[in-house]
């Protein structure tokens, strides 16, 4: 993960595959976990500690904070409005 720092105090959070769905982030899904008890992180408690660190830093942010993960393609419309007029998308 990496924080991007714009202008006002504005920050997005560049996720990558911290979590694998935005579901998983807002806490309508879980984390997947096979049979075999695996899963597709390495660290599963590690894995959910970290989505609910940053489920709490976004929810503390009063729109100040925005996330990109990486297989979000609905990405802009669901950051803070603050956020998205600053971004320009080629």
């Amino acid at each position: 993960m990496a924080v991007v720092r714009l202008k006002d105090d504005l920050m997005i959070i560049l996720g990558g595959d911290c979590c694998h769905s935005k579901r998983i982030l807002v806490g309508k899904e879980q984390i997947a976990i096979f049979e075999d008890g695996t899963s597709g992180h390495e660290d599963i408690e590690e894995a959910k500690k970290t989505i609910r660190r940053t489920r709490e830093w976004i929810d503390q942010s009063n729109g100040t904070v925005g996330i990109i993960l990486a297989h979000d393609g609905e990405w802009k419309e669901a950051l803070p409005s603050k956020i998205a007029e600053l971004i320009q998308v080629a």
